[in-house]
């Protein structure tokens, strides 16, 4: 897919939030040559204008959106899965909740940009929610440190955001993998369901010692996580014995040259 900056950032340094970044004409030109290669354009944009193009233009995949109206909103939910909305919790909510919690590297004007969009986080997802807007799970973490707090990313959904555990977790597998499909002829796995356990489906499986669906804060106990299994390959499993063949301490990355089983 291709993606659009259709607005201003908290990261962008000299890119106010309010800016259009890109014209009525731009985006239906992007998405038209993305529909020609079968696939789909996604945008960047925290307020309504910015949402309105993309929407009137045809764009699938929409980011951030932390400043829209209800209106907006509604708009995206009539369209079902037909679109998504990305959500990075853990970032607009918990980074940008306050000025002393942005990034150290920011600026005092990007710290201002996050603090205005973290004041809106709560309030988008909670019309998100309400009004059905099919959601994934999104990606938007960067800078030293933040890429390996996914997993509170997952729980930022629940803890912060009002969604349920179950609703948190399929942001990032079954609904990830819908959108993932829409990649069309680009799409690596072209037989393939994404993100589901069932026949003829690809899914990376998690396993942990406890119920995720009644307490999701199970999920950043690396010691309660006993299954890690990728492309059919075992790279964590402390369900059997130590002495069994079988067992994997996870201690260091594995291949399937080293375990071919």
């Amino acid at each position: 897919f291709t993606k659009i900056m259709a607005g201003g950032g908290v990261a962008s340094r000299f890119d106010p939030l309010e800016i259009l970044g890109a014209t009525q004409e731009e985006m239906e030109a992007a998405v038209e040559i993305a529909k020609d290669y079968g696939t789909y354009v996604a945008i960047h944009g925290y307020h309504d204008k910015s949402y309105q193009r993309a929407l009137d233009a045809g764009v699938r995949s929409f980011e951030h959106g932390f400043l829209v109206s209800e209106d907006i909103v509604k708009q995206m939910a009539a369209k079902g899965e037909d679109i998504a909305w990305s959500f990075q919790c853990y970032m607009s909510i918990n980074s940008f909740g306050s000025y002393e919690s942005m990034p150290d590297f920011f600026t005092h004007e990007q710290k201002l940009k996050g603090v205005s969009v973290g004041k809106g986080a709560r309030n988008a997802a909670k019309m998100m929610r309400e009004n059905g807007v099919f959601i994934t799970g999104g990606a938007d973490m960067f800078g030293p440190g933040l890429q390996d707090k996914v997993k509170e990313d997952i729980t930022c959904y629940v803890n912060d955001a009002g969604f349920t555990p179950a609703e948190a977790l399929k942001f990032r597998t079954g609904n990830a993998g819908k959108v993932l499909k829409w990649s069309g002829p680009l799409d690596p796995y072209p037989t393939y369901a994404l993100g589901t356990i069932a026949p003829d489906s690809y899914a990376d499986i998690l396993l942990w010692d406890g119920n995720p669906l009644e307490d999701i804060d199970l999920i950043l106990d690396e010691d309660k996580l006993v299954l890690v299994m990728k492309d059919g390959l075992a790279y964590k499993n402390t369900l059997v014995d130590e002495d069994s063949i079988m067992y994997r301490p996870a201690e260091q990355p594995l291949t399937r040259a080293q375990v071919p089983y």
